[in-house]
């Protein structure tokens, strides 16, 4: 476990998409073209402190 609480990922080589904002973790394929929804969804979350 790393100090905040949170295990660790480690992300295989490949085309996916993977962000952390403020303990938030997404994980999806690029290529989706709701990539850019699901990204502006996780900082909206973060901000608002949901989870």
């Amino acid at each position: 476990m790393s100090g905040d609480g949170l295990g660790t990922v480690r992300p295989l080589p490949g085309s996916g998409l993977v962000a952390r904002v403020e303990g938030l973790l997404l994980v999806c394929d690029a290529a989706e073209t709701v990539a850019a929804d699901l990204l502006a969804a996780l900082h909206d979350t973060a901000a608002s402190g949901g989870d």
